[in-house]
Parts: structure tokens; sequence; C-alpha cells
């Protein structure tokens, strides 16, 4: 374990001039830094941050894409003792100040000053103008350790069951996601992370930290360049994506090659369809399947390394520094250190705990007898048609193991006499034509006659390429089709 010879405090950023000086630590397109000239980014940003009038204690929003800068100022903050708030960039400019308010926010971060008559009245600071590598007159002192309990981050749900919440992450939190990840899935200096998923998102977010505690390398693609594209270009040895973007990937031949001399695949995200697994293994890629949430800062169950495909149709075992429970109704508890602070409300901090700590998750699922995890899908996305409870995961699982589907999106709409019934958005191969009555039929064998959607619509664009579904646009969505009478 990473750690000084006192546990209660941690030893991350000494290491970056001690042990990783002249490893690289940042790899753009604009050329790479080293953990040497990372620690004199991140000082000199701290100081550009002080100077703009950010304390110890306040809350900094980030509305940049992924970029060196991004992750400079998220590492300066830390250094700072500055929470940070990075938002998603899809966040339309009119929503920001309800999310800098809802998060306590003094100001915002962007590319550069932006004008839209929105952002009246608050703080803006240019991310080009804080992130400098002139170091100050008085030299550059050792970086500032962080304390465990330090409040180093606050991350927005993905919303998919509900309003975006804000995750209160402490750096303890963090540092102790990235050594259990180090359990099952190694990095050490010379290893290339590709930064594949977004930082205002957790899984992007403990890239960072798992190679900056380690000596790893985190690799940031331009913004418009296709990840697929970039992989072939780049000498990574580890990435994390969901399922969709490894789907798409192995559609490309001479992708397949690129992907099977990575060390570690991450999925994650959502369920990870079965026909997806069974390719990837016989393809011989090192796949881990996990399953994790921003509450629990990443990763709470991983398979193993050299896993076989009964194991990685499961979501993998406990990772070291988190403890995991089934409660009598099926749903997931978790707790330990990498667990939340709590949900930031204005003023407030939410914490929906039980006296004994465990934070129920709002999944459902069984540990095996090996005491691998199997996850079953939401709590909350289960609904009653006709007095029959339905799981849209279940049926989703079935879906995808048609040859033609891509991916698959189920949802309840109301209905006059069962009460709710099942809506299927499907995104199909172009390779192959697939119509709702080939659905039917292949659910027909598959699943009850009530289990069955009552329509079938193309999913929409921008639903392919998130991170999760919005199912709750999509609810609405198929409400508003079913109510025009639009046909599939």
């Amino acid at each position: 374990m990473v750690m000084s010879a006192h546990s209660a405090s941690p030893v991350f950023f000494s290491r970056f001039t001690a042990e990783f000086s002249a490893e690289p630590a940042l790899a753009t397109e604009n050329g790479a830094f080293t953990f040497a000239q990372y620690a004199a980014l991140i000082h000199a940003t701290a100081q550009n941050l002080a100077a703009a009038g950010l304390q110890r204690g306040d809350r900094l929003a980030l509305y940049l894409p992924n970029c060196a800068e991004l992750a400079i100022l998220l590492m300066a903050a830390l250094e700072g003792g500055i929470i940070s708030v990075p938002l998603s960039t899809r966040l339309p400019a009119g929503h920001i100040p309800n999310a800098m308010q809802q998060t306590g926010c003094t100001a915002l971060v962007t590319t550069e000053k932006p004008r839209e008559r929105e952002l009246a009245g608050l703080q803006l600071l240019s991310a080009r103008e804080l992130v400098s590598a002139t170091p100050s007159p008085a030299g550059h002192r050792p970086l500032r350790e962080p304390h465990f309990e330090q409040e180093s981050n606050c991350i927005f749900t993905s919303g998919s069951s509900g309003r975006a919440r804000a995750v209160l992450h402490t750096f303890g939190n963090h540092y102790f996601s990235a050594l259990g990840s180090q359990h099952n899935i190694p990095v050490q200096p010379g290893d290339r992370w590709l930064l594949s998923l977004p930082l205002y998102h957790v899984g992007g977010l403990a890239i960072l930290y798992r190679t900056a505690l380690h000596g790893g390398c985190v690799v940031i693609p331009p913004p418009q360049m296709q990840l697929a594209d970039f992989l072939q270009q780049e000498r990574c040895t580890h990435v994390s994506l969901v399922a969709t973007q490894l789907r798409r990937m192995l559609q490309k031949p001479e992708l397949v090659p690129v992907l099977q001399r990575l060390k570690a695949i991450l999925l994650g995200g959502s369920a990870i369809p079965e026909k997806l697994i069974n390719e990837a293994h016989a393809l011989g890629l090192r796949v881990h399947v996990s399953y994790g949430s921003s509450e629990m800062s990443s990763q709470i169950t991983t398979t193993r390394p050299g896993a076989d495909v009964s194991e990685l149709l499961t979501a993998g075992f406990v990772l070291p520094h988190r403890e995991l429970k089934i409660a009598a109704d099926g749903e997931i508890l978790v707790r330990g250190k990498t667990r939340f602070k709590g949900y930031l409300e204005h003023d407030d901090l939410l914490t929906p705990f039980d006296e004994q700590g465990w934070f129920a998750t709002g999944d459902i699922g069984r540990l095996r007898g090996d005491g691998a995890l199997q996850v079953f899908g939401r709590k909350d996305n289960m609904f009653i048609s006709g007095g029959e409870n339905i799981h849209p995961e279940e049926i989703e699982r079935e879906l995808l193991q048609h040859p033609g589907v891509v991916q698959a999106v189920v949802v309840a709409v109301p209905h006059a006499e069962f009460g709710m019934r099942p809506v299927a958005f499907c995104e199909t191969a172009t390779t192959l034509e697939t119509s709702s009555d080939d659905l039917r039929t292949w659910l027909g064998d598959r699943l009850p006659r009530f289990k069955i959607p009552d329509r079938f619509f193309p999913l929409p664009g921008q639903h392919g390429s998130g991170l999760k579904p919005d199912r709750r646009q999509l609810q609405e969505l198929a409400a508003e089709k079913i109510r025009s009478n639009s046909t599939d």
C-alpha cells in the first residue's frame, strides 16, 4: 500500500518528483509532460487560483472538455484545498448557474470567457490564463499533500433514473479507489491509460488518480478525434470503455490487433451483453467487467485477470477497501473507504446512510456461491404490468442477444388496461435487416408473453453514445410517439 509510516497520512504528490520525475504523466496531441513538469504546472496553477481569490474550502466549477488544462486544474484545486466541480460539457450554458448554486461554487473556469448572457454576474476564469508553468518568484515548494478526509471534488450523477445529484468525494475516496483497482488491474510507470471517458464522470476522474498514484500516463485524445482512430495511433496499454464503445471498435477488423495488445480493457457503465463478452473472450482480449457508482468513487467489484467466460458474465469480486452485501429484498448495499461523503444540496450535505454506514445503491443483485456479484438491474426501473413485475434490464439482455441488435433500452409507458407496458428502443446493425416482427419472434422464444414490448422504435442517435441511457427522456419520447399514432 502506498502510504507513509503514519497510516493517516497519504503519500501522493511527493511521488511525482521523488519516484516518477522523468516518467510521462500526461500525453496530448501537442506533446507530453513528465511528472516533474506536471508538478510544476500544478504548483503554478494553484498559485494562480489563489491569486484569483480562491481559498481553501471554496468550490470551483470547471466547464471544460477533456484536456491537459482540466487535468492540471483538478490537481491544482486538490493541492490548494479547493473543491472542484467538473460540469458536463453537454450541459447548456443556461443550466450552469443552477448547478453552481446547488454545489455552492463561487467561480467558473472555462476554455475562454464565454459571452452567454446566462452567465452574467458569475466570476468567470480562463483556463488558459490559470494554467501556467511560470514559477513564482519565491521558487517552487513541494506540493502540499492532501489528507484523506479533505473534500476534493463533487461529481454529478448521470441522472438516468431521476434528477442528477451532486456527489461529494474526499481525497481518501479516490485514493483508496485507485489502490483497490490496482489489485486487479495493475498500473506502473510506462503504462498509458487512454482517457476515453469524460473527467466530469467518475470513471474518467478515476483514471486520473490511478495513473497519478502509480506512475502511469494519462493519454488525452483531441475532442474531435474518434477514440478508435486515436487508439490505433497511440501506444496505449489500458482503456476504460462502455459496452457500446467496445462493440463499435470490434466492428472494425483493423482495430482487433490493437485491442489484443492492450494490458487491460475495463468495461462498465451498464450491463455488458453476453454475446459481446463471448466475442471479446474468443479474441483473447484482456477484459475486466466491473460494477461501480459515482457514490463509491468508481469501481466496487471487478473481474480478475484471466477470468473465464463464467466470471466475465458477472460483475466480478469486491475490491479492497470496499464492502458489499445484499439486503433481504435483493438491493445491493455498499460501504467502505471509497464511499462518498454525501450529496450536496445548496447549503446542506445529505448523508443517506444507515447506522452502520451502508449506502443503498438502488440496484438489485445477488452474490454467487464463489462471491462474484450478479447485477440484475435498477430497483426503481421495475414496473408492474397487469399485476406482473417487469425488470426492463431482463428484456434488454435478451434483445442484445439478437444478432441484429447493437443497443437496446426498454421503458414503461402508461396503458389503459394493464397499467404500464414495456416499449423498446433499439439500435440495429446496418449489415442486417431487423424488423419489429423479428424481435417479437426472438423474444417469444425467450420470455413470457407479458414481457414482450408492445412497440419497437429506433434508438435516437444521441442515446447511442452516452455512458448511460436517459430512460426518463426515452419514456417521454415513447409516450409522445404512441399518442401521435407513430408506427415502428
